[in-house]
This record gives structure tokens, sequence and C-alpha cells, in this order.
């Protein structure tokens, strides 16, 4: 099961993100700046609790050049305590490609989903990304990217609904506008639609997680919401609600939401809600277990559900997709919640999903 989410716009691989409308400079000649790489998000998190992955980020490599480039090989380099861990992909091994193909036009764009293999030092304190690129004229490129590695403790947060809730993209599918950690939850009874879409789809109230009141994970101000955008018909299955064209306003992916500043922790997104069905407004403060909204279908989605992410900045909704987003995802779960796992309770008063359990409120 895989939902086109209305943060990034992603595709049915993963979780992983699609730059759908990325603005491509104008080719230049070689020599100058001819192959461009960008880093997302801005701040890359390293999980402390072991969880894998204990981080992720994206890597947009753009053709500058006259001509097409080929890439030939990934080189990932791990450093931690004076040691450096490395692995490689090579020609079609590569498998960490989630835009584009080895084969880069000019102007063209290729986005790399880089992210801890398990392998790799407990306490990673830098990675360096290097890209090895052959030209039509045989000749060879390379570029080296180093990105530090922020450690930050896993925050963990009141569970944001009642009931059973399957995690639809958890890690290691992980999706989110700060690229990196975030889940979609789904009303357990919901899984069977959206695993084999019925026809006729039922309508949006023929989904168990259609109006399902959302809870205030922590205590907390609401810092900016949006509560009056039209659901979108349900398509389990299909296309999500903006596939294929970009809204002028890119915010309206995330539909109507909410965004909330945590007293430590940072801030908490929490998107597609139904629409009206807001019980806060700006400058707000909330308790945790407040009802704060209903799960919708609005924005960029298949079918009813709650995306929920945190961020370490005020995110720019409107930067969403582009490399002016300046938040960062940051590493949570959720805490005094129950878990199952292939159909085993997994204990724990904290813990951080995967795709595929199934979480309800334990406290």
């Amino acid at each position: 099961m895989v939902f086109m989410d209305g943060s990034w716009l992603l595709s049915a691989i993963g979780g992983c993100v699609v730059l759908v409308g990325f603005c491509v400079p104008g080719a230049r000649a070689a020599g100058q700046d001819d192959v461009r790489v960008i880093i997302r998000p801005k701040t890359v998190y390293a999980a402390t609790d072991g969880v894998q992955p204990r981080w992720r980020f994206n890597l947009v490599a753009i053709n500058r050049r006259e001509d097409s480039l080929t890439l030939e090989e990934v080189t990932i380099a791990v450093s931690a305590s004076g040691h450096t861990e490395t692995r490689t992909q090579a020609g079609d091994e590569i498998d960490c490609i989630t835009q584009g193909t080895r084969e880069i036009a000019a102007g063209a764009v290729i986005v790399l989903d880089i992210t801890d293999s398990g392998d790799d030092p407990e306490r990673g304190e830098a990675v360096t990304v290097t890209l090895h690129f052959s030209t039509p004229a045989g000749t060879t490129l390379e570029r080296s990217c180093p990105v530090a590695l922020l450690h930050r403790r896993t925050a963990y947060l009141g569970f944001p609904l009642a009931g059973r809730w399957l995690v639809a993209n958890g890690r290691p599918e992980q999706h989110c506008v700060g690229v990196g950690f975030g889940f979609d939850l789904i009303a357990e009874e919901d899984a069977p639609i959206h695993d084999d879409p019925p026809a006729p789809v039922p309508p949006l109230s023929g989904f168990a997680s259609w109006g399902s009141p959302i809870l205030s994970p922590a205590r907390a101000t609401v810092v900016d919401c949006r509560g009056s955008r039209p659901d979108c018909p349900p398509a389990p299955g299909g296309p999500a609600s903006f596939s294929g064209r970009m809204p002028q306003d890119r915010s309206q992916l995330v539909g109507n939401y909410v965004l909330l500043k945590t007293e430590r922790d940072g801030f908490i997104l929490m998107a597609h809600l139904k629409q009206d069905s807001l019980r806060v407004a700006t400058g707000d403060r909330v308790r945790r277990g407040q009802v704060i909204g209903q799960v919708g279908n609005s924005g960029n989605s298949t079918g009813p559900h709650l995306h929920i992410e945190m961020l370490d900045e005020h995110a720019d909704l409107a930067a969403i997709m582009t490399t002016r987003l300046d938040a960062s995802g940051v590493p949570f779960g959720f805490r005094e919640v129950i878990c199952e796992r292939d159909c085993v309770v997994v204990p724990s008063s904290k813990m951080v999903p995967e795709t595929g359990d199934v979480l309800r409120e334990g406290g």
C-alpha cells in the first residue's frame, strides 16, 4: 500500500521524494559549474535511538552541461571517531535513484535517496557522497558532497488518534516536508480498501478514518493552521489529487493542516484534515489530548488519513518541493502506545513505528 502524500509529492517507490516541477537552471558549458549538487534538507539529523534508518537525506544533481552525463558510481563514506566506513554502488546496481535515471540529459535532474545502511558506525559524524559521471566523449567527472550529521535525541509524542491505526508510511519508507521522518496513519478497517480497491470506491463517509478526531500529541502553541480547503474524492490504488500537476500555491499539497510549536522538541505538522473541522486557531495554547480537528482527505491524497511529522523550524509550506524549504525533519516516535507488528504485540513505553505496524493508544 502506498499513499501519494501531500507533503512532498511522492512516487510509489517507498516514500521517496520526487521533485516534480523542480526548477532547473539553463544548461551551461563544461567547466562552468557544469554539475550542480544540492543537499536536502538543510540540516541532516541522526537519531540517537538506533532505529533504522538513523539518518536520511536527498541529493539533487543537476546536469548544467550541453551534453548528457551517465552516473557510473556512487560512493557513500561515513566518518566516525577517526575512522571511515565506505559502501559503493556501481552501474545498474545503483538503487538509490528516486527521480531520473543514470542517463542524465542536458539540463535534467537526478535525485538520490541517501540513508544509513545499518552497517555504518553507531554515531557517524559526517557522510561524504561522491558521484562519478562519464561523458559521451569518454571523459569522467567527479563530485563530492560532505554532509555533517547532527545528532538529536528522538522526541516522543502522545498518539494523536483513538482506536487502531495502520502505519502506511513509516520507517524505512519515511517521507515528509522536511525529508527524513514522518508517518501516514489510516484506520485499520480501511486497509482492505487501499490494498484491493473495490468498484465502485466508497464515498469519503465510507472510510473509517473519515472524520476521526485528531488529538494534540503534546502541550503546544498553534503557530499556523488552515481549515477551509475542500476534501478531494478518494482514489485508493490510483493517482493522488494533484498527480501530474502542480498548484500555484504549493501549500495546497498538505490540504488543511495544523502546525504546533512544542516547548522543547520543535514543530509538529499534521496534514490532510477534514474541511471546516478545525477546533483551534493560530495563537491558541493546546494541551495533550485536546481535540484539534478531524481526519480528512484534503490536499494531495488518495484516501482519508493523517500525516504527522516533526520539523526543526517553522516551515514555509509555500516552499514545499523546492530547494527554498528551510525546515528539516527531526526523528520522533510515540509514547504510551501499543504496537502490533506481524500480529505480535511489541511492548514498549516509547516506540518509533515501522510501515505495517498497527498502533493504538496504550496510556
